[in-house]
């Protein structure tokens, strides 16, 4: 499978899943239904509750869309977020490696160098106990002349071990920099879910209240199918108020992860 179609078969199931994850997207849904406009054209006064359902059929062709930018939105913001977070995890990881690598060589090329200075000054050491004084001329010449070479081995050792220690720590502040843009995210769901506790209180109610309208409308009762309407449409509106504002946290999300993924370095 390839990059676009696999991209694609994840947006799908992510919707899926953010379409099963949300209870109040489909507990309760009406269509259009000739055998009830025909009904309606039967009350003794059709014409307002007519309008209400055709009202209400509206509300809820525009609920379901709002559900289902909701669920895409959604998706492509995990999808997104994901990305951002794969990316973050390679920042200057090339960068990195090559430093770590030449510290790491620049000891194992140096380490001869010093085994072999340490040998001289543990010779020099041990000749103390030695009669004379040539031996110990020769190899106190032997260590002094190793000793400078020793010092700027050392120093290229600190300088690399530097190097990437400057780098790590510049790497920390721009990946720190990111995720602090990225928790903004939290409050975004955590609003979320206090909008989706608030969608749920009206649209319990909208199975019962279109129940109340079917009574009605059985008795050929115009006013009681019109209150009935009246309030199934109130809910409707309610709960789509609700999904509204879902919907423009979903958004404020997009755009969080987008200025996060711009943050990070090319």
């Amino acid at each position: 499978m390839n990059t676009a179609k696999w991209t694609s078969a994840l947006i799908v199931s992510l919707i899926l899943s953010a379409l099963a994850a949300n209870p109040i997207a489909s507990a309760f849904s009406i269509r259009y239904d000739s055998s009830v406009r025909a009904s309606l054209n039967k009350l003794p006064q059709p014409s307002k509750p007519i309008a209400l359902y055709t009202d209400a059929i509206g509300l809820q062709q525009q609920l379901d869309g709002i559900d289902g930018r909701i669920a895409k939105l959604h998706a492509e913001n995990e999808q997104a977020l994901l990305g951002v977070r794969q990316r973050i995890k390679l920042i200057d990881a090339g960068k990195l490696s090559r430093l770590d690598a030449q510290a790491k060589q620049a000891k194992q090329r140096y380490q001869p160098l010093f085994d072999d200075y340490r040998a001289a000054n543990q010779q020099l050491t041990a000749a103390k106990y030695i009669p004379g004084k040539e031996i110990k001329a020769v190899l106190r010449l032997k260590a002094d002349l190793m000793k400078p070479a020793v010092q700027l081995a050392r120093q290229d050792i600190r300088a690399k071990e530097a190097a990437l220690k400057e780098a790590k720590e510049a790497t920390a502040k721009t990946v720190k920099k990111i995720k602090d843009v990225l928790g903004g995210i939290s409050s975004s769901k955590a609003k979320i879910q206090a909008e989706k506790a608030a969608a749920a209180i009206p649209a319990k109610h909208l199975s019962s209240a279109w129940s109340a309208a079917g009574k009605s409308l059985k008795k050929a009762d115009s006013k009681g199918v019109t209150e009935a309407l009246s309030d199934l449409n109130s809910l409707f509106k309610q709960t789509i108020a609700r999904k509204q504002a879902i919907q423009a946290l979903e958004v404020q999300i997009g755009g969080i992860i987008a200025k996060a993924n711009s943050l990070i370095p090319a």
